[in-house]
């Protein structure tokens, strides 16, 4: 079976086009230097989810669906 890989391009036009969207990153515990640096970039998110341990990447998306207020959702 063949992967698809995304066009990052379509993908930016596309969010261009949409009025009203968020981003939210989940920092699922990590123990490097990550959230300071995400805290450091705020422009770039509309909302930052720390997880106090690492329950992996599945709950990290369970978690960041739970804190989503628009109707687009990208993964």
């Amino acid at each position: 079976k063949k992967k698809q890989l995304l066009n990052i391009e379509k993908i930016s036009v596309s969010c261009e086009q949409i009025k009203n969207y968020e981003v939210i990153v989940v920092d699922d515990g990590s123990t490097d230097q990550t959230n300071n640096q995400l805290l450091s970039h705020s422009n770039l998110y509309s909302s930052l989810l720390t997880l106090p341990q690492n329950r992996g990447k599945g709950y990290a998306i369970i978690k960041g669906l739970e804190n989503v207020n628009q109707g687009f959702v990208l993964i």
